[in-house]
């Protein structure tokens, strides 16, 4: 998924591989979801140490090819595709083979890519896939204490540094952010921090469920939609349980700010220490109301959620 570290990864790889010298050539090029071919074409030739004057995409494919097949040994990785991309077009030679094994000294150009799209990977037929997953609970308390400094020790600060993890859910890029936005700050602001994070993160995204006919097409949309979230890594699926899926609790908050404009007339208030009744005023468009995991002992004399 998004921040969980895959720039940084393949970061560490070339800095790995070139001190190893496994490799003759070991480069990284960016792709990013505004692919421009030319760009690419610049930075491999770049990284190779000369420059492209032609603007035929395919001529400077070309001088690529040839450039490339130069090197013994080399490995170029694409960071951060969207979509499919044609080796040859970008200019990297590729030999569309089965048999692969894990030494790859004997082929003359090895590729990366690392993309949060599965359906990248399989439309590229890329022999070996390897999700990279959230930090478990130790290495991410780790990772947030270099950021935010020793002060996450102390009696003032651990309980709620704690808490600020939790949030996080295991992602690096918010608790490296975090972390560093919370360093030498007051008590405080720690606290509405933590506030701040089981709030929602305001987003829009377009429906996906227009021109629906009936149940079944609903149920069979459904499935596609489940297909490409899981596959797109906002929903993971459950190891243990066959047929259920889990949300990062980061995605989560996005998907409930979603649900809860006024068009979608969701109002999820759960689990946030909630000791009274919400008020009415967000209530009036109520469309559908979760108070679950609260400490509310009173309901209201008279409930105005016509809607609800």
């Amino acid at each position: 998924m998004g921040g969980v570290g895959k720039t940084t990864l393949m970061n560490e790889i070339v800095k790995e591989l070139k001190n190893k010298g496994f490799f003759d050539e070991v480069l990284m090029v960016t792709v990013s979801q505004d692919l421009i071919l030319k760009k690419i074409h610049d930075d491999i030739a770049e990284n190779l140490g000369f420059k492209l004057e032609e603007a035929n995409e395919s001529v400077r494919a070309r001088r690529l090819l040839v450039r490339i097949a130069q090197e013994k040994r080399i490995l170029i990785i694409l960071d951060d595709l969207w979509d499919p991309l044609t080796l040859t077009e970008v200019g990297i030679p590729y030999e569309d083979r089965e048999d692969i094994g894990n030494d790859v000294r004997g082929f003359k150009c090895c590729v990366i890519i690392a993309t949060r799209f599965i359906e990248v990977c399989d439309q590229m037929n890329t022999q070996y896939n390897v999700e990279v997953k959230v930090l478990p609970e130790a290495d991410a308390w780790q990772l947030f204490r270099t950021s935010a400094g020793d002060c996450v020790d102390s009696t003032v600060f651990h309980e709620v540094a704690r808490e600020v993890v939790k949030e996080c859910g295991g992602l690096p890029v918010a608790l490296v952010t975090i972390g560093k936005a919370l360093r030498n700050k007051d008590q405080i602001v720690w606290l509405d921090a933590v506030t701040q994070l089981k709030k929602s993160i305001p987003s829009r995204i377009p429906d996906i469920f227009e021109d629906i006919e009936n149940m079944k097409e609903a149920k069979n949309r459904l499935h596609t939609v489940l297909d490409t979230l899981k596959r797109s890594c906002f929903l993971l699926n459950v190891d243990e349980k066959e047929g259920c899926v889990r949300m990062h609790d980061i995605v989560r908050d996005v998907a409930i700010s979603i649900a809860s404009l006024e068009e979608h007339g969701f109002v999820v208030k759960a689990g946030i220490g909630l000791k009274e009744w919400p008020k009415m005023e967000i209530l009036r468009k109520c469309k559908r109301l979760s108070l679950m995991q609260n400490k509310i002992s009173k309901l209201p004399e008279q409930m105005c959620c016509s809607q609800l």
